[in-house]
């Protein structure tokens, strides 16, 4: 081949590859290598142009913050040299606490608190912060986030250098620089004397804490940096017309996948959180996957259940319909074309699970078969029974408490409904009614067995007790015989 030019290489030789005959096309065709390599070179300019544009956006948005710290810090310090430290020499006091106070003016690193809070009224996003491990104590109550607590640590090591960072910040693509506040002998003398100084052992040099200017970059720079890319596009988009169509396809294609993806992760959240265990086993009863009921229905892992037979998982007699069922439905399978699941009914039956202890518990499981490409499987629901066995056998031991009671008091007992018609009588005033069974009194009254005037007493009676709901205590009453 090294011997042979590109050009007399047949495309169709059965002896080369794929990639290959591609290159060989390429080669062979001018236009398409010319628009290929023209394709390429659109990539690298546009590769190229955003980085440089990225660049002279972020150095712009620096250069403009820096310049904003800088005239914050000489503000700061030609107020307290050349105003502070006059008008404490006439008696003027200075203070944080100075709103509603005469002859008072604001500390100097109050005043920058002020001016932040200007900005952040006049420039939305905007702040400027002076951030202490030695608050005074009106600020102790402020609590520093992840960016203003590295900035102190960095700027106590290395003061002369800033620290800055591009992060989102309220929303907003912002950009957070941040220098050391550098103590200056007036800043110490005033630390030294005022009362409420949380630290007055400075000196001249040390790191007092950090200024911070948060400056957003969704106005004017965003606006520059948007038209600068606008242009680079216009430029670049006359070569990338050809790769219009697949990027077209490819967004189609990241839809649906990502769509897919959506629906099987809310899948899997469905049947992890589910309450009862889910499992499915392939034609040879393995189990492939279990969620986490499962697992903790068989005080099993749903890793550990995975590999084992599900028939393992039951007691001998529950295991039988089971293995049955799938007998069937693979039976089916192979009888006929059908590749859907309505072929076969879905098995539901009570059975006995089997822990590793060696135990039974009562469950109840659904099978279903279903078809994975050519792949038969099987999804099975379980519902663990042991509770709802100990309820139903404590609501049997109440009956059976509450018949014995009705059959062997010697008392007369009756339950009647808001009609006063007889729901339920024991057998001692069935005994009294003169009835052969208790059954025969529901849903008469006592009109029924009595006269009507005491069936009328005895209505008025009854009617009072569901009003007020006081119970009625040795209340006697006269029985007076009617018609029974």
């Amino acid at each position: 081949m090294s011997n042979e030019s590109a050009t007399d290489l047949n495309v169709t030789d059965p002896n080369l590859g794929a990639p290959q005959r591609f290159w060989i096309g390429v080669l062979r065709d001018r236009g398409l290598l010319i628009s290929l390599l023209l394709l390429v070179a659109t990539f690298f300019l546009l590769w190229y142009l955003f980085r440089q544009s990225s660049a002279l956006y972020n150095e712009m948005a620096i250069q403009g913050t820096e310049l904003q710290a800088k005239a914050i810090e000489e503000f700061r310090q030609i107020y307290t040299s050349e105003v502070v430290d006059r008008l404490r020499n006439h008696g003027v006091e200075v203070t944080h606490d100075y709103a509603n106070r005469k002859k008072v003016v604001p500390l100097p690193a109050t005043l920058t608190i002020e001016i932040g809070k200007r900005f952040e009224r006049d420039w939305p996003g905007a702040h400027v912060r002076l951030i202490s491990e030695h608050p005074f104590p009106a600020r102790k109550d402020r609590v520093l986030d992840e960016f203003e607590r590295e900035a102190l640590r960095e700027l106590s090591a290395n003061p002369g250098k800033p620290f800055f960072r591009f992060e989102d910040y309220e929303r907003r693509h912002s950009l957070r620089y941040a220098v050391a506040d550098i103590l200056e002998s007036h800043c110490v003398e005033c630390h030294y004397n005022h009362p409420d100084s949380p630290k007055r052992d400075w000196k001249v040099g040390d790191v007092r804490g950090v200024l911070e200017v948060i400056r957003p970059l969704d106005h004017n720079i965003a606006r520059a940096h948007s038209r600068l890319q606008w242009t680079m596009y216009l430029v670049v988009s006359s070569y990338a017309v050809g790769v219009v169509g697949l990027g077209l396809v490819a967004r189609r294609l990241r839809r649906l996948t990502r769509k897919l993806r959506h629906a099987e992760v809310r899948t899997r959240a469905v049947v992890d959180h589910a309450a009862d265990g889910i499992l499915s086993f392939d034609g040879q009863l393995q189990i492939e996957s279990a969620n986490g009921a499962a697992g903790r229905m068989f005080a099993l892992g749903p890793a550990d259940l995975k590999g084992r037979p599900f028939d393992s998982l039951l007691t001998a007699p529950s295991s039988a319909p089971v293995r049955d069922y799938v007998g069937e439905c693979r039976s089916n399978a192979s009888a006929s074309d059908s590749t859907t699941s309505g072929a076969s009914p879905t098995l539901t039956c009570e059975v006995e699970g089997s822990r590793p202890n060696g135990k039974p518990f009562p469950m109840t499981l659904s099978v279903s078969p279903i078809r994975i490409g050519d792949r038969p499987l099987f999804t099975e629901i379980l519902h663990d029974l042991t509770q709802r066995k100990r309820t139903e056998a404590a609501l049997e031991q109440e009956r059976f408490l509450m018949r014995m009671l009705m059959q062997n008091l010697p008392h007369a007992i009756y339950f009647k409904d808001r009609e006063c018609r007889f729901l339920r009588i024991n057998e001692a005033l069935s005994q009294k009614f003169g009835l052969p069974d208790p059954q025969l009194a529901v849903g008469k009254t006592d009109a029924d067995f009595f006269s009507a005037e005491h069936a009328q007493q005895s209505r008025r009676d009854e009617e009072e007790l569901m009003r007020t709901g006081e119970p009625m205590l040795s209340y006697e009453e006269k029985n007076v015989a009617g018609r029974a």
